[in-house]
């Protein structure tokens, strides 16, 4: 299961929430909505990441190039 839509909608939500609930001008409220948005954006990429096993990508890699006929590393 992938979270890609989850972290790039994340950045589009939350710059309405920053500009009408927060009483912000418009470009200051895009302006933190934006720098919010990646900032969740971040956290959530570096925890995906962070719970990667990758030896086990690593093996579903090399799965695969052996499937399409690729040579041994």
């Amino acid at each position: 299961m992938t979270l890609q839509p989850l972290v790039y909608s994340s950045k589009i939500s939350i710059k309405p929430l920053v500009i009408s609930f927060l009483h912000y001008g418009i470009f200051q409220g895009i302006w933190y909505g934006m720098l919010s948005g990646t900032l969740l954006q971040t956290m959530i990429l570096v925890l995906m990441t962070s719970r990667t096993k990758w030896t086990k990508e690593a093996s579903a890699a090399r799965d695969r190039v052996k499937k399409w006929g690729g040579e041994e590393v």
